[in-house]
């Protein structure tokens, strides 16, 4: 199996994951030449992609590619000419001749029981012992190694890459923006669809949104999972949001942040914010998300322009004079006036108010509560998070201390099975940060990777920390103005929040 790159990435071999559950030769794979050009996935576009931004400069690299020379002045969309070193025609993928594992008959075997409900059969059958031998099998294909050619970065700007790797026998279409951490004139930013929780945005459309003062956009990808069912709670981060050190989503679980002093973060963070009443008695508190039916949740501006909470009684709070106040910020004390009670919820989201929305058993709290009275809320997480600028929701966590993390559970002998979809990431090491993108479900250009392939494959470029974002149809990798990957899709999807790199103004 060899790699297909673009980007001037180099080839070579990238995984023998006992031909990943296909049988090459049924294919007829051909030898096929590496494409140097192609920044925007490595194959011809189909019908509904969007106009690639880097035309020009993906046919004049083509071109070059059954030259004899190694290097060529290319003029960029810019105007600005740049030397590109490319690959010469003898850079061929070649399918090679080696005789097949004998493992590898048993494990394709393996697939088709797998996808046709045999092993279910068996296992209802012959019981868990032959089941469970056959599951096996596949996990150990699941946990080959996986081995990646010597990347060569296209510098995008000093202090970013970008590379696209092209595997042509399964076949994976592979994104990577790759950020100098050493540089102090990047920095990587959060993005809101629509600037609130409310609605939801391309990623295109987020990144033209960005305030010219956080600086230019330069590569990114999308964000946390959301709720995407149609509503008035659509586009609800699943977990921690941080944006530009305002709390709009609480913790859900495994997130991303970064401190302004540049250090990093993957790891679990736990919500512990809560309301106190005047009776002294605590309620845990929501944010900005679909009221719990027996519970207290706080509204900011943030999240549009009236909570959409119905049957449910709301206070209207005002700020204290001298007291901390909006924008939230993560793990603090706010101590707030009731202004006003409305029992009949909905209530509209001024700049400078906050509404706790009151619903089920909680409401007890509220007996002989009038206007005037105050309450305290807190923002409290698990590690503190005061000092995080950003931060962004996903999981599982793929890769920590270095080492691949183990997925899944394996708790019975049928959750071996791994799903491939199209994947985002994001992870880190000391020197530098990545934004990773796989395209899936498109057998001519790329089929997805599971979990265990996407840890392992951000393992090999290089993180000791990364972390699963939302994949799927969202899965959306941008580059310097142009969408790269091919959305499953065929088109962007509107999305709830993103990760930029931004080129900090000076």
């Amino acid at each position: 199996m060899r790699l297909k790159s673009s980007y001037r990435c180099a080839r070579g071999s990238f995984s023998r994951r006992v031909a990943e559950r296909l049988d090459d030769s049924s294919r007829g794979l051909q030898p096929t030449v590496a494409r140097a050009g192609n920044l925007r996935r490595g194959a011809p576009p189909e019908p509904g992609h969007l106009p690639g931004r880097h035309a020009s400069l993906r046919d004049e690299t083509e071109t070059a590619l059954h030259e004899p020379s190694k290097e060529q002045r290319i003029r960029t969309p810019s105007g600005a000419e740049r030397r590109v070193a490319l690959p010469t025609n003898q850079h061929h993928a070649k399918t090679g001749t080696s005789r097949r594992p004998p493992n590898l008959c048993l494990s394709r075997l393996v697939f088709i029981c797998l996808n046709s409900g045999v092993l279910t059969a068996l296992f209802r059958l012959y019981g868990l012992a032959l089941a469970a031998a056959l599951a096996l099998s596949v996990a150990a294909a699941e946990t080959a190694t996986v081995k990646l050619p010597r990347i060569r970065y296209l510098a995008i700007a000093p202090g970013l890459g970008a590379a696209h790797i092209r595997e042509t026998n399964l076949p994976w279409s592979i994104h990577i923006a790759r950020l100098d951490r050493r540089r102090h004139d990047w920095g990587i930013v959060t993005t809101l669809g629509q600037g609130k929780i409310q609605g939801l945005a391309t990623l295109s459309q987020q990144i033209a949104a960005l305030p010219a003062e956080l600086g230019r956009p330069r590569a990114a990808v999308n964000g946390d999972f959301f709720l995407i069912k149609p509503g008035p709670y659509q586009g609800d981060p699943e977990g921690l949001q941080i944006l530009a050190g305002e709390l709009v989503s609480a913790p859900a679980g495994k997130c991303f942040w970064a401190e302004a002093n540049g250090k990093l973060h993957i790891g679990a963070v736990a919500a512990r914010l809560g309301v106190t009443w005047p009776n002294g008695h605590p309620t845990p508190l929501a944010l900005n998300q679909t009221p719990p039916p027996n519970g207290a949740t706080l509204f900011t501006p943030r999240f549009g322009t009236t909570t959409e909470a119905t049957n449910a009684t709301e206070l209207v709070l005002e700020r204290i004079a001298g007291q901390a106040w909006l924008p939230l910020r993560g793990d603090e004390t706010y101590r707030a006036r009731v202004r006003e009670i409305r029992p009949t919820g909905n209530t509209a989201l001024a700049r400078e108010t906050m509404v706790l929305t009151v619903t089920g058993n909680a409401t007890t709290n509220l007996a002989g509560f009038k206007s005037g009275d105050f309450v305290s809320l807190t923002t409290s997480m698990s590690p503190d998070l005061s000092k995080a600028t950003i931060a962004v929701g996903g999981g599982p966590v793929l890769v920590h201390a270095g080492k691949e993390q183990p997925w899944p559970s394996r708790r019975g002998p049928l959750e071996y099975k791994q799903p491939r979809h199209p994947r985002t990431a994001i992870g880190f090491n000391r020197r530098y940060l990545y934004l990773v993108a796989v395209d899936g479900r498109q057998p001519e250009l790329s089929v997805g990777m599971s979990f265990v392939e996407l840890a392992a494959l951000l393992k090999q470029i290089g993180c000791t920390e990364a972390l699963n974002l939302d994949g799927g149809g969202s899965t959306t990798f941008w580059l310097d103005g142009q969408v790269m990957n091919s959305p499953s899709d065929k088109h962007e999807r509107a999305i709830a929040n993103a990760l930029v790199i931004v080129r900090k103004t000076k």
